[in-house]
């Protein structure tokens, strides 16, 4: 199943999935542009931070499978979802 959280809570419902046994084998993936995204973006295995419109990116402790768009907002979303599932051999043409 898909779980999709939005909002503060974000990083607790994170945190929650991946500790479930059940879910162990899961890979997860996360996207923000925001400060209250930090912490999800720390807990998830892909973290993709979105460029801000101030033209910024958040800075992560964390450094493996952390990406930053080149575009802001939906474009940069976009973009680095695309670039996600071209990485993983998720996406057919």
């Amino acid at each position: 199943s898909i779980r999709i959280a939005i909002g503060s809570g974000t990083a607790f419902m994170v945190a929650q999935l991946l500790s479930d046994e059940k879910l162990s084998k899961v890979f997860s993936i996360g996207l923000g542009d925001g400060r209250n995204d930090i912490e999800m973006l720390e807990l998830v295995d892909y973290s993709i931070v979105i460029k801000s419109h101030k033209g910024t990116h958040l800075d992560l402790n964390k450094v493996e499978l952390v990406y930053k768009s080149e575009s802001k907002g939906p474009q940069g979303w976009n973009e680095e979802v695309l670039r996600f599932l071209e990485n993983y051999s998720l996406l057919k043409r």
